[in-house]
């Protein structure tokens, strides 16, 4: 992803012409809390089904990076407002769907989705070919345990910290209305084992995953 690609974005013209792809891209999108698991799940469905994992967080951390900004929440959240308030709310979720097309891909999965700005562009552009999950967790001291787990720097410390955090990203990226619009839900309140066997069963009973041809079937 290189740093020119980004100022395509400018026109819609310009980047309207980027829907050149020769094949049918099936998009598996993921939203949930922090720590509910959308990773865990889109790397087991990269090992089922065979997606190309793209991240909208990637995006904001490889501005950051050639602007010379640390990687802290905080940091990553101005990064991406400055954007945002420069091109559009759809800048972030262009530049993915710019990348599909340009790299010709046939099975996509996107994380980092929050808003549901991303979500209306991903409907426009794919359609029927764009899907949904919602991972949700019951227990919030839950995910807060994953994500300390994690070890990442990023992460809050204590769990007061990780709940005022989710409060303020509830509130800046309207999470819940993104969440709502789910076309399936899948519960994550146990082991990993238990996340697979629940992706498992909706491989085989949705028709959008038969169409991906995913192993095992």
């Amino acid at each position: 992803m290189s740093h020119s690609r980004h100022g395509a974005n400018n026109g819609e013209d310009e980047f309207m012409d980027q829907k050149t792809t020769e094949v049918q891209t099936k998009v598996v999108g993921v939203v949930g809390l922090n720590g509910s698991g959308k990773d865990a799940l889109l790397d087991y469905l990269k090992e089922r089904c065979g997606l190309e994992i793209l991240s909208l967080g990637d995006v904001a951390r490889e501005l950051a990076h050639l602007e010379g900004v640390k990687y802290s929440r905080d940091k990553l959240h101005e990064i991406s407002q400055k954007y945002v308030d420069k091109y559009g709310p759809e800048f972030f979720i262009k530049v993915l769907i710019e990348e599909i097309y340009k790299k010709n891909l046939a099975k996509v999965g996107i994380t980092g989705i929050r808003t549901s700005t991303d979500l209306d562009a991903l409907k426009e552009h794919f359609g029927a070919d764009f899907l949904l999950i919602h991972v949700e967790v019951g227990d919030p001291r839950l995910r807060f345990e994953r994500l300390r787990e994690r070890g990442e720097a990023r992460d809050p410390k204590t769990f007061e910290d990780f709940l005022a955090q989710e409060q303020s990203e509830k509130e800046l990226f309207q999470l819940e209305e993104a969440m709502g619009r789910a076309d399936v839900t899948v519960q994550n309140d146990g082991a990993l084992e238990d996340l697979h066997r629940e992706i498992d069963r909706l491989i085989a009973e949705q028709q959008f995953f038969q169409d991906l041809e995913c192993e095992g079937d």
